[in-house]
């Protein structure tokens, strides 16, 4: 494996992400370019932080965690308790197709962790759709043991989606 740099990203690296695919990739452009807008957002508020690995100078993986409640408004109902001042809610958790299966999410992960340790976290949530298989035995496999809720939300116009929330101590 080589070598992934773990790191806080700047505004300039969100936007990058979306040049690179990173973002897009994942999603579709219109609700990519609208997450950019929040993410820059949150982070300018100091309401999220969001890591990123590079590998050569390319990012190839990423995860914000919201460290408020006004942060994750648009994705969840807080009253689940995913984030508050010892509990940081992670999203947006996505790797470059070709560089999955290597590690490097399990390697940033890490570094997230640390990172919102040394700032008094004590405990990481998120959110996961179900009938994902293969991240639910990512998550699972990475502590994520905690079982919050699982609850079903509509994405677009009539897509149902059952996600289960989880959650983990650092």
């Amino acid at each position: 494996m080589e070598e992934l740099i773990c790191r806080k990203a700047t505004i300039s690296d969100i936007f990058k992400m979306v040049d690179d695919d990173l973002m897009t990739g994942a999603y579709d452009n219109s609700f990519a370019s609208s997450q950019i807008n929040l993410i820059v957002d949150r982070i300018k508020e100091n309401l999220a932080i969001t890591y990123v690995g590079t590998l050569n100078d390319e990012i190839i993986c990423e995860i914000t965690a919201a460290i408020s409640p006004i942060a994750i408004l648009n994705e969840v109902n807080n009253t689940l308790g995913l984030v508050d001042n010892k509990t940081a809610y992670l999203f947006n958790i996505l790797t470059k197709k070709e560089y999955r299966n290597h590690g490097y999410f399990t390697k940033l992960l890490q570094y997230v962790l640390d990172d919102l340790k040394s700032k008094g976290y004590d405990k990481v949530t998120l959110g996961v759709d179900v009938s994902n298989k293969k991240n639910m035995s990512i998550y699972k496999n990475n502590e994520f043991n905690e079982h919050i809720k699982s609850v079903k939300k509509i994405y677009g116009k009539n897509n149902i989606v059952e996600i289960e929330y989880l959650g983990r101590k650092i």
